[in-house]
């Protein structure tokens, strides 16, 4: 029952198109052991990820000590730009890949925590297709992080849930 109330609760909230599936729905205590859980169906050891930063450490932690996954940074620059200072570009996950190749880093994901932790930054609906476009031209995994959800006060938040394709 608890996996059919999450579905329903994420179906509704996220405005998705199509009913989440109660099956597909994985319960556990943390993002801790989500991160472990996917780590060894997506990576092998010593693959990296793509992450904005600042950004919550505990995901390099994690994933480092558990496979010794590289985190592959994408600094957010505060300088002020036409949007705000600290937005996200898919530029700045380009030069991230750039810098991952010559690192001779393989990687296999981008993680992407919406809103944004530790910034609060709500990415656009725009941008967030924008990052999903650009994992899929690298044939990246898409590991998002939403949990801060519910806590969006001034900004309209998108669940990437909501998106027709």
């Amino acid at each position: 029952s608890l996996r059919d109330e999450a579905a329903r609760f994420l179906t509704d909230y996220c405005h998705s198109p199509v009913r989440l599936n109660p099956n597909n729905i994985i319960v556990m205590n943390g993002c801790s052991s989500i991160l472990c859980a996917l780590a060894p169906i997506i990576f092998n050891p010593g693959d990296g990820f793509l992450t904005p930063t600042p950004y919550y450490p505990r995901i390099a932690v994690d994933l480092g000590a558990y496979l010794h996954l590289q985190p592959v940074y994408v600094p957010l620059s505060s300088q002020v730009t036409e949007d705000h200072p600290f937005a996200l570009t898919v530029q700045m996950l380009e030069e991230g890949m750039e810098k991952g190749k010559k690192q001779g880093i393989t990687i296999k994901a981008l993680i992407l925590i919406n809103p944004q932790n530790p910034l609060g930054e709500v990415y656009s609906p725009k941008l967030l297709k924008e990052c999903l476009e650009f994992a899929s031209r690298h044939d990246l995994h898409v590991i998002m992080d939403e949990i801060y959800m519910l806590s969006v006060m001034d900004t309209e938040f998108t669940s990437v849930l909501s998106f027709q394709e």
